[in-house]
C-alpha cells in the first residue's frame, strides 16, 4: 500500500493538520511519544484502505491500495479486575480470539 498526503478524514485541512505519506511493503512497527499521532495515523490508514477497496474516494493526494481479505484495527484494551486479568492479558486474549476466528 502506498498513500501520499493522507489526511485524517475527521479533520478539515484548514485546521493545520499534518498529512502523512505511507509506504507499506509488509508488517511495520509504529512507535512514538504519547500524543504523537500514532492512533490518528492508524485510523487514517485503516479508513483509507476500507474506502479504497470499496471504490470510494480516499482522503489523499494519491493512493495505491491492494485488496485485503480483512482489515483489523484494535485500539486500547483495559484491564479486567473482575476477571483478574491485566490489560496485557485482555489484549492477548482478544488477539488470540481474533486470530482463531478469522
Amino acid at each position: 500500500m502506498k498513500i501520499s498526503d493522507l489526511l485524517p478524514y475527521w479533520f478539515h485541512i484548514a485546521e493545520g493538520v499534518v498529512c502523512n505519506d505511507v509506504d507499506m511493503q509488509s508488517l511495520f512497527l509504529l512507535t512514538g511519544p504519547n500524543g504523537g499521532g500514532k492512533s490518528s495515523l492508524l485510523r487514517s490508514i485503516c479508513a483509507a484502505a476500507l474506502l479504497g477497496i470499496c471504490g470510494l474516494m480516499v482522503p489523499a493526494e494519491s493512493a495505491l491500495i491492494p485488496y485485503f481479505d480483512s482489515i483489523t484495527l484494535h485500539m486500547k484494551s483495559y484491564d479486567s479486575p473482575v476477571d483478574k486479568k491485566s490489560s496485557f492479558q485482555v489484549c492477548y486474549w482478544l488477539m488470540l480470539f481474533s486470530y482463531v476466528h478469522l
